[in-house]
């Protein structure tokens, strides 16, 4: 029997910025990232851009997100592979910002959002997550140098 409190609960979604375990302590998990989906005889083939994949993904992260797994990837098949190649080595490169301290999440405006990870005691090691929902308008943040350019991800 299980007991109560020992399961992990996750995410199966399209997005799962907004998922949260059921306990504080347990980490947050999406266990299906919907990347494609079946299709019906006869009816549409959807779609869903390499960009919006990566864009879920980072806002995952960037929510304190601590697993992503895909569901229905296709391989190597271009341009989804490389994009999430990229975003990975991203991710990667900020990696021991990301385990070591807690993020300080920010809405700046409406439609855009920042989160900043930065470790005091060694302020080399420092990440930046900057979201524009508004894909028509653009936006930047300048990081007074805390980051290197390859540290920092535009989503």
């Amino acid at each position: 029997m299980i007991e109560e409190g020992s399961l992990i609960d996750t995410c199966n979604a399209f997005y799962c910025e907004n998922f949260t375990p059921n306990k504080n302590y347990k980490p947050k998990i999406w266990t299906e990232n919907w990347t494609g989906w079946y299709t019906a005889f006869g009816g549409t083939n959807p779609y869903r851009p390499a960009e919006d994949i990566a864009f879920s993904i980072a806002r995952f992260i960037q929510n304190r997100g601590s697993f992503v797994n895909y569901y229905m990837v296709g391989l190597l098949n271009e341009p989804k592979w490389g994009h999430l190649r990229d975003l990975h080595k991203a991710i990667k490169q900020c990696k021991p910002t990301l385990v070591s301290v807690d993020p300080n999440l920010a809405e700046i405006a409406k439609f855009l959002g920042l989160t900043t990870t930065v470790d005091t005691e060694a302020i080399q090691l420092a990440c930046f997550f900057h979201s524009n929902y508004k894909s028509s308008q653009s936006s930047s943040y300048k990081a007074n140098g805390l980051c290197s350019s390859s540290c920092q991800m535009r989503l």
